[in-house]
């Protein structure tokens, strides 16, 4: 009876109505729901069984992933300070599938979670599904894998429309720039092993595709910056020694820094003579921003995905709560992608910064899936 009224405590919280005997009390952030369950459902801490957390990011050295690890942090420090036994290790993932394999599996009986942003959407999986037949919990975040039974959940953005809000604030920025068509750009995309950049260039093509029939927009090169600054401002400068840019869509704001750096090398002027766009919400992206060196990005909110990871591990290995299972088999909890100008470039942190409430799993991961042959969706936008 004890298991089914904190079970019903659980889904109430998660959709918001109260299926438990007592009202449901009043929760909007991650702070209150924590304390609401630490004062009125947990075991005595000396009962609970210690949180170990494997937190397998793609990189490090990014500020996107340094945003992420804050996030686990966070929540690992707000359990602790109720007596609840966390703790979590950060293992670089390197932007390799050999090595994020290998962690997986030493992860295997070092933890009970791994929290997992997998660098590659199809070599993992092997290693993801031996870990859950040992009793791990795994999230899988950020980046999907191609198997929807390893995701319970995934928690992450929807790229593709987050893509498509990139491309069309570029093409807003064109407009009202003023400069002729047909408008040249630059695409920088990232290693295309990761679902993300592949479902980023798809929402390219559904926003670029209509203007590069027309002839508004020549898409002039697509080059892989492999997600780094250095390799976009390798490229970048490449294609400027022989080609005028109008604009660059960049699949990261990472890449999207080396671009600037490229342009200003270059002896131009970002945000005048190329305009430039990007992912993801980085601070140095923000700064470009508020400078007029970068028009806009489109802010994911790795600080979120990262805290409530964390807060999902939690419930499920205390109260045995599957929100995937209350939500009917909906696997994906989506988190934010706003888009961020001079507008509102010092108020959008409260949506992806914030400790609020997300929602139960709300789409299917299988609804959005890369295409396989990406050598095919580059031509595509190459040549309409």
């Amino acid at each position: 009876m004890i298991v089914l009224l904190i079970i019903g405590l659980a889904v109430g919280y998660f959709i918001g109505i109260s299926t438990a005997p007592s009202p449901k009390p009043s929760v909007s952030t991650l702070t209150q729901l924590v304390t609401s369950y630490i004062t009125t459902t947990a075991p005595t801490p000396t009962t609970n069984p210690p949180i170990k957390i494997a937190l397998l990011l793609m990189g490090a050295g990014n500020p996107y992933w340094d945003a992420w690890a804050q996030g686990v942090s966070d929540a690992v420090s707000l359990l602790n300070a109720y007596g609840i036994p966390a703790s979590y290790t950060y293992f670089d993932g390197k932007y390799d599938p050999s090595t994020q394999y290998n962690q997986i599996l030493s992860a295997i009986g070092a933890y009970n979670v791994i929290i997992l942003t997998p660098v590659d959407r199809v070599g993992l999986q092997t290693a993801i599904q031996t870990a859950m037949s040992q009793g791990v919990y795994v999230i899988v975040a950020d980046n999907a894998v191609e198997n929807d039974s390893l995701m319970r959940p995934f928690i992450g953005s929807n790229n593709v429309k987050a893509a498509e809000t990139e491309a069309l604030a570029l093409i807003q920025a064109l407009r009202e720039s003023g400069k002729p068509t047909p408008w040249k750009i630059l695409i920088v995309h990232g290693v295309t092993t990761a679902a993300n950049n592949v479902l980023r260039l798809m929402g390219y093509v559904n926003v670029l595709k209509p203007f590069i029939d027309n002839g508004t927009i020549k898409v002039v090169d697509v080059q892989c910056g492999c997600d780094t600054a250095d390799k976009a401002y390798s490229v970048t400068l490449t294609v400027l020694a022989k080609s005028k840019i109008d604009g660059v869509l960049s699949t990261n704001d990472a890449q999207a820094i080396g671009v600037i750096r490229a342009i200003k090398a270059s002896g131009l002027t970002p945000g005048k003579d190329v305009i430039v766009v990007g992912l993801d919400g980085i601070p140095e992206a923000i700064e470009a921003i508020r400078a007029g060196e970068m028009y806009a990005t489109v802010s994911q909110a790795p600080y979120v995905m990262g805290f409530y990871s964390v807060l999902l591990a939690w419930l499920h290995l205390y109260f045995g709560v599957d929100p995937v299972k209350i939500a009917g088999e909906k696997n994906w909890i989506v988190t934010p992608t706003p888009l961020v100008t001079k507008a509102n470039v010092d108020t959008y942190t409260a949506i992806v910064k914030g400790q609020y409430m997300l929602p139960l799993p709300t789409e299917y991961t299988k609804n959005v899936k890369p295409v396989s042959d990406v050598t095919a969706l580059i031509n595509t936008l190459k040549t309409g």
